[in-house]
């Protein structure tokens, strides 16, 4: 008890001395606790951009794999031109994929291209005629497409990239989800003004599945505003135009290509980014890799995490700085 009353009284004689001593504590604390509290922010920044950044895994053909057998196969047929064969992707080996720990959604996506039938027309590129359309691409070396319209079969929309990417916003209706039927459709707001499609209305397409052209009833369930820019090849390939394009679950698309239980592309969102490498390994020996091939993607993830770091990484140095100069400061004020 004494000893608090000699402190008191000898602060009381110091009054400079206690008064500095005061300010300068006061001032590495607003500094620590103002470190402290910005690596924190940033700790906690980065453990939200690990649950929710864009870090995917893609399922493809593997285009050199073939491209080499078919090097191979034409080499030995020195007359015949070489061949670029594609082998489509199994729904089976997808779906295994998806079933596995740290998918947090993904999206399966099978394409084709169809021709305008009853109660539909497909909104025009250009001036030009199709046929036209067809001389200017090989004019200008771009690719040639037959048909009036994208035929997109998805698992659901919600997770395809063109959605959640906010190219195409649903205005009307549903999009295409797990219960969504066969022979429904979702069409661009231009598409279903310039047709006066609406939700409820029926219109037609036609396809050729093994060399004999079919005719598909399709209902419309949803309607979609795309933002997507046209570029010159599109001008040239009407079923391009990202109006022109129709969104159907998988199954409808597949019966438009006359095939079943195959897809063009996989891709699996994962639910933590720093686990994509084991994903990405893992998923690779369930499939066939001279088919298939997997392709991470977390530029996104990495594109937030950097600056995060960064910014935690200063604090800390603040921290420690402001403790040592602190530290400094009291011991000389102390000798003196």
């Amino acid at each position: 008890m004494n000893f608090i009353k000699r402190a008191w009284l000898h602060l009381k004689a110091k009054k400079g001395k206690t008064g500095l001593l005061i300010l300068i504590n006061s001032a590495i604390l607003v500094f620590v606790m103002s470190g402290l509290t910005i690596k924190s922010a940033a700790d906690a920044a980065i453990q939200n951009a690990k649950n929710e950044a864009g870090a995917s895994v893609t399922l493809q053909v593997n285009r050199e794999s073939m491209m080499k057998k078919n090097q191979s196969s034409s080499s030995s047929n020195s007359n015949e031109p070489p061949k670029m064969e594609m082998t489509p992707i199994s729904l089976s080996v997808a779906q295994k994929i998806a079933k596995m720990n740290g998918v947090k959604s993904y999206s399966f996506i099978s394409t084709t291209t169809a021709s305008a039938g009853s109660g539909i027309k497909a909104i025009s590129s250009s001036e030009s005629s199709s046929s036209s359309n067809s001389n200017d691409s090989k004019q200008f070396g771009g690719p040639e497409i037959q048909g009036d319209f994208t035929v997109a079969g998805v698992n659901t929309t919600s997770t395809y990239s063109e959605f959640t990417k906010g190219t195409n916003t649903i205005t009307s209706g549903a999009g295409i989800t797990s219960s969504t039927s066969d022979n429904e459709a979702v069409i661009e707001e231009s598409l279903a003004s310039a047709n006066n499609l609406k939700v409820g209305s029926t219109f037609e397409i036609t396809t050729t599945v093994n060399s004999e052209t079919k005719t598909f009833k399709l209902k419309v369930v949803g309607i979609y505003k795309s933002s997507a820019s046209i570029d010159s090849a599109q001008v040239r390939n009407t079923a391009m135009n990202p109006s022109n394009k129709i969104f159907v679950n998988l199954t409808t698309a597949n019966t438009r290509k006359g095939t079943s239980d195959t897809i063009d592309s996989a891709v699996f969102n994962i639910s933590n980014p720093e686990n994509l490498s084991n994903f990405a390994s893992e998923a690779k020996g369930g499939i066939d890799t001279s088919k298939y091939q997997i392709v991470t993607s977390d530029e996104i993830y990495k594109q937030m995490l950097q600056p995060l770091n960064n910014v935690s990484t200063f604090a800390q140095n603040i921290v420690i700085l402001v403790a040592i100069a602190g530290a400094v400061i009291l011991t000389l004020i102390v000798i003196l």
